[in-house]
């Protein structure tokens, strides 16, 4: 996927790969809890749910990648 992509040239700039984990999950938790706000349309709601699914997934990938 294009975000397990992203995610190894973020590391090969030389950002250790603790401080990019934690930015995208920062990122994913302040999609969801801005979701929860009753002011927030359907299709915000179901694209912070989609990111962090992608998230979740990309991990995974990371996990099984015999590289990693």
């Amino acid at each position: 996927p294009g975000g397990y992509n992203a995610y190894k040239q973020t590391q090969q700039k030389g950002e250790d790969y603790r401080v990019t984990e934690a930015k995208a999950l920062l990122r994913c938790a302040s999609l969801l809890e801005e979701a929860k706000s009753p002011d927030v349309g359907y299709m915000d709601y179901a694209e912070a749910v989609r990111h962090n699914q992608s998230l979740w997934t990309l991990f995974q990938a990371a996990l099984v990648d015999a590289d990693n």
